[in-house]
């Protein structure tokens, strides 16, 4: 049974790296990115990024349900664009999901799932011993009380 658990923790393992490598992509809205990463357009045709401010992170549950950004991707990410009438306005844009937080959810949900194995484990393999003893002692009491 210890050998199965290694070898799916094994195989779980090896397809967090295929998908990792393989990239598949969720039809997420394009950010618009023209040639130089630092030069992103903003969605209206009279506005240009100046930079980005905050990067792409999760959203929390309440930024989910007020910001129409969040409700695209469940990430946003914090911009300054600038109108052409020269004034300065931050927005946020829906971002896509960041592969090094899924893989650091994955690595986490692993942990927790092989300290919680071992933990029931160890458990059982203590419970065996006490019933292994009070056992020990039954067959002794019978013994001695025979002879």
């Amino acid at each position: 049974m210890a050998l199965a658990i290694v070898f799916l923790i094994g195989m779980s393992v090896v397809v967090l790296f295929i998908e990792s490598s393989i990239s598949v992509k969720h039809g997420l809205k394009d950010i618009n990115k023209t040639a130089g990463n630092s030069s992103v357009e903003c969605r209206a045709s009279d506005q240009t990024l100046i930079k980005i401010t905050d990067p792409c992170g999760p959203c929390s549950a309440a930024e989910q349900k007020a910001l129409p950004p969040c409700r695209e991707t469940g990430f946003r990410e914090r911009v300054q664009c600038g109108f052409s009438n020269g004034s300065v306005k931050d927005i946020y844009r829906s971002c896509p999901k960041l592969d090094w937080l899924e893989e650091q959810h994955f690595y986490v949900f692993e942990a927790i799932a092989a300290i919680s194995g071992l933990t029931g484990y160890g458990m059982v393999m203590l419970r065996q011993k006490r019933l292994d003893k009070k056992l020990l002692e039954k067959v002794h009491k019978q013994i001695a009380s025979g002879v």
